[in-house]
């Protein structure tokens, strides 16, 4: 390309919040978002005991929300066998 592409403004503050996602997705980790959406949903509490219970967090990804849920599990560490000082 000749000239480098030159995103208007409005187009980027319409689009902050996809583009911010999509940052913190190509370095491998969840937004501060989608921290707090988890940290925060009611669910929260039940889906970790399913998954403590099976120890099994492949099985209980059966769609896209809860293989992000799974996802942001892992991220932070909210998995028994993957805090510290607990295994040992």
């Amino acid at each position: 390309m000749p000239h480098t592409p030159q995103l208007p403004q409005r187009w980027i503050e319409k689009n902050f919040d996809e583009l911010r996602s999509q940052w913190y997705k190509s370095k491998g980790q969840s937004s501060p978002a989608q921290n707090h959406k988890w940290e925060t949903d009611p669910r929260t509490a039940d889906w970790l005991a399913i998954i403590e219970e099976t120890a099994n967090p492949l099985e209980f990804a059966s769609d896209k929300e809860k293989i992000e849920f799974v996802k942001w599990c892992k991220e932070t560490k909210q998995f028994s066998w993957l805090k510290e000082g607990e295994h040992d």
